[in-house]
């Protein structure tokens, strides 16, 4: 955020003073979010997946951490948003540009609860390991989720309730059974987290066989913003999925963006601006942060952009 230069006289300084303060009291406060309990979402604009959550109860969630070569941009974007706990850190999978600064993040922050894909996901990547050496060195187990779990127990804040379900991998699935795709990305920890009914689907890096069983059994209605599966490639985000959720209100789409090739985003935006030109899309393309909240109502956003 960006501060004017102020003189200082007492009046001013009170001023500036209060100003600190809410920026401590809410996150980006200069971008619109609303005074009281709201859920914000944070799309940092890093290589890879890194999304930080405020939710109206005030606790934090991280969803992923981006690249081990952008540590310090995490890390910083992180504390300019005034986070020094994170009461949730969740690994998608164990993939370097999902987890590679989730062992840093453990040292720096105090952490409460990891969460990472249970019932046979991949665990022996270097950056799955790094997470669990640091998490057994604060005494923190990281926690395995299978459909139908919570990330926490359901909730109810501001008469409206507050909830995180788990909807991938499922007990007993075998997933990327072909071997053609990639098995860490199919066992992508997927979850929908909902307050009031306005929810956010997360899919990781899930690939078309994963979200067409989420498809088959899963309701997923009430999930306005999809987070694209595997940063826009085809291989995930069938037209036959889009085609199911897109009648199921969503209609908002995040990509994030993957190391530098541009591929990936434009394979999934020229299928939206062609099939779907009604959704709105938010790229982190450019490297943009982007955000959106709602407190149980509409939802508010950055500007949609490439």
């Amino acid at each position: 955020m960006t501060m004017k230069r102020f003189r200082k006289s007492g009046l001013v300084s009170l001023f500036a003073l209060a100003l600190l303060v809410t920026a401590f009291l809410y996150i980006a406060p200069n971008r619109g979010f609303a005074v009281g309990p709201s859920l914000k979402v944070h799309v940092l604009g890093v290589t890879g997946d890194a999304i930080l959550v405020q939710l109206p109860n005030n606790k934090i969630m991280l969803v992923d951490s981006g690249i081990a070569e952008e540590e310090s941009i995490v890390l910083q974007k992180i504390q300019d948003l005034g986070v020094t706990r994170i009461d949730y850190l969740v690994a998608t999978h164990m993939h370097l540009d999902h987890i590679g600064n989730h062992s840093e993040i453990i040292n720096q922050f105090d952490i409460g609860q990891i969460f990472f894909p249970g019932d046979g996901a991949p665990d022996t990547s270097p950056d799955y390991i790094a997470m669990q050496t640091a998490a057994s060195a604060k005494g923190i187990t990281i926690e395995k989720k299978v459909a139908n779990d919570y990330l926490f127990p359901t909730t109810t804040v501001n008469g409206y309730s507050l909830s995180a379900k788990v909807l991938s991998p499922r007990t007993g699935v075998v997933l990327n059974a072909s071997g053609t795709g990639n098995t860490a990305n199919s066992y992508s920890l997927v979850f929908s987290l909902k307050y009031n009914n306005k929810g956010i689907l997360f899919t990781g890096d899930a690939l078309n066989d994963t979200l067409n069983d989420l498809r088959l059994n899963h309701g997923l209605n009430d999930n306005h913003i999809l987070k694209a599966g595997h940063h826009g490639y085809n291989d995930s985000n069938s037209n036959t999925f889009l085609d199911y959720v897109f009648a199921k209100q969503t209609h908002k789409v995040i990509i994030t963006q993957i190391s530098n090739d541009l591929t990936n985003s434009g394979q999934l935006k020229a299928r939206l601006n062609t099939r779907y030109p009604d959704v709105e899309y938010w790229s982190t393309k450019y490297r943009p942060d982007v955000w959106f909240e709602t407190d149980g109502g509409n939802w508010v956003s950055s500007q949609p952009h490439e």
